[in-house]
């Protein structure tokens, strides 16, 4: 099962995707900042990270840079 994971600092908006995400099968995670973002990523890994630029802890663009260097679990 594809693992997505939903970045974002807004609850209703995580809950609405995931919610929906679910529903279709998908596997999801969810972490409300970018530092929970980059340890569920080192952690369980994910397939697809759909991620809020705008977040309060870390910006976006760094929390990429750091997932990137983490190799593919499977």
């Amino acid at each position: 099962m594809n693992r997505i994971l939903i970045v974002d600092d807004e609850a209703p908006l995580r809950r609405a995707l995931t919610t929906s995400l679910r529903a279709r099968g998908f596997e999801v995670v969810e972490a409300s900042s970018g530092e929970k973002a980059v340890v569920v990523v080192a952690d369980r890994g994910a397939d697809l990270v759909v991620l809020d630029l705008g977040l309060g802890d870390l910006e976006g663009l760094e929390v990429l840079q750091r997932i990137r260097g983490f190799p593919t679990p499977r």
